[in-house]
């Protein structure tokens, strides 16, 4: 049987303390409480006696804080803290990372929310925030794989979700998800989590970003393990990112998170909004991979191909780090597979189907259609197969002609030189 994971309850309100005692004792196999305190300062006392695996951890208390608290903790005898706090402003939040804790719950939490924040916590290794972390050893970077399209509503976002559960299904190999869609990004809801630190939280810290500073934004997906990077949580909170509003405009915080991101995960999927600004292209210069999602429509090969004409001919990357995956397929209309990868100049790489209910559905719910084994159908098949192609464990299908049959004239021959 596994150790119990041993928490201390630091919170002036003993109604407080009672309470979240009450909620774990429904997890009590799992978890017990070895003592509480009612102050930062004894709070620090009690960490050194007792060394607990997890400090639950408020902010607003007597005779020393909780984010003094903390920091005092993680230097003098490193232990993972979860701070809480009816406090919902960012101010909080950066303070209590800068500090050293783990995760940042707002009152009132769930008891689901207050479970995965304690487990999240006690599998990361405590590390002292006084003194200099210890060198990783050496080992290859993960390798990065970017989403892109020119286009919205093509499948990004379901591609990105369901590539990096699927990359991480038997656990192991650590994947990483980051929403790079900074003004109306969904993977979070796609992968079913509520983050409560994003991306913004990051560019906000005036020190570097590190993996420590990451890891403790990452929320896990709870049936397949990726860590979920959100983007800003409104969109006026872009320009944080990567506009105007970057409190240091001589540096690239997607670069920095990315790089964080690489150094600790196997790899890292990046879902991208249909546009060239600054994040895309870091996220394109840095990836070694980049998915063109595209769909059998006028419209959106049209601009597909004008979007393999930047990636290919004015950012000169080579052809092989640019590949065209054709989304919802099986809707060709008059054109065979082959004509379009013809009039893209470019073979397909892979091809998903449609399966518009079965997506929908995985979408509503918060888990990605290749977790779903008994109703996965055929485009949570061709998702699992994507999956083997970027991890090396399947080869690309050549782009073959579909059978010939009769059709009536179809607009997209004529567009591309066909007809």
């Amino acid at each position: 049987m596994a150790e119990k994971i041993r928490v201390l309850l630091v919170d002036d309100s003993y109604q407080v303390r009672q309470s979240v005692k009450a909620m774990l004792e429904f997890e009590a196999e799992e978890f017990v409480v070895v003592g509480e305190a009612e102050n930062g300062q004894e709070a620090v006392t009690r960490s050194a006696q007792l060394r607990p695996d997890v400090v639950l951890m408020d902010i607003n208390m007597p005779v020393m804080d909780g984010i003094e608290a903390t920091a005092q903790i993680t230097v003098e005898h490193p232990t993972n803290v979860v701070i809480i706090s009816v406090q919902g402003e960012q101010e909080y939040l950066r303070r209590a990372m800068k500090a050293g804790a783990r995760d940042y719950l707002i009152k009132p939490f769930t008891f689901d929310e207050l479970v995965q924040a304690l487990r999240s916590a006690a599998e990361r290794r405590p590390m002292a925030f006084g003194a200099p972390a210890p060198a990783p050893a050496a080992k290859p970077q993960g390798k990065v794989i970017t989403i892109f399209s020119t286009k919205g509503g093509v499948g990004k976002s379901t591609t990105a979700s369901n590539l990096s559960a699927a990359l991480a299904l038997g656990g192991k190999q650590k994947v990483a998800v980051l929403d790079l869609d900074l003004e109306f990004g969904t993977l979070p809801t796609m992968m079913g989590v509520r983050p409560q630190a994003t991306l913004v939280d990051l560019c906000r810290l005036d020190t570097p970003i590190t993996t420590e500073h990451v890891s403790r934004v990452l929320v896990k997906q709870s049936q397949c393990g990726v860590g979920v990077l959100a983007g800003p949580p409104l969109p006026h909170l872009a320009s944080e990112v990567d506009g105007d509003g970057r409190a240091d405009k001589n540096r690239s915080y997607v670069s920095e998170v990315i790089e964080a991101l690489r150094q600790t995960h196997d790899y890292v999927v990046i879902d991208t909004a249909p546009s060239f600004r600054e994040a895309n292209l870091v996220a394109l210069d840095k990836s070694d991979l980049i998915l063109m999602i595209t769909l059998p429509e006028i419209a959106v090969l049209e601009s597909t191909a004008k979007g393999l004409d930047v990636l290919l001919e004015r950012l000169e990357y080579p052809p092989e780090k640019v590949q065209v995956v054709l989304n919802r397929s099986d809707s060709v209309q008059g054109l065979t597979h082959q004509e379009i990868a013809t009039s893209l100049g470019q073979p397909l790489y892979h091809q998903i189907p449609s399966d518009g209910q079965a997506m929908v559905a995985a979408a509503n719910v918060g888990i990605p259609l290749v977790l779903k084994r008994a109703k996965q159908g055929p485009a949570g098949e061709a998702l699992l197969r994507l999956a083997g192609l970027v991890s090396g464990q399947e080869q690309p299908v050549a782009s073959l002609p579909q059978p010939a049959k009769a059709a009536p004239p179809n607009p997209l021959r004529k567009l591309f030189g066909l007809a």
